[in-house]
């Protein structure tokens, strides 16, 4: 193999890499974003139940 075929193949790798870990990236800020909407809700439905408890 040719060294331009060489540089040619790892230049692809390494965008498919790139490719890659950009899509992670968006799969955890989706996880981040599932987490802090559960943790509000808990937040919500403590203050609701606390309010119950003080009546």
């Amino acid at each position: 193999m040719k060294n331009n075929q060489k540089i040619n193949q790892i230049e692809t790798e390494i965008q498919e890499l790139q490719n890659m870990l950009t899509n992670y990236k968006q799969e955890i800020t989706k996880y981040e974003n599932t987490v802090s909407n559960l943790v509000q809700q808990v937040a919500e439905l403590k203050e609701t139940e606390n309010k119950r408890n003080i009546k």
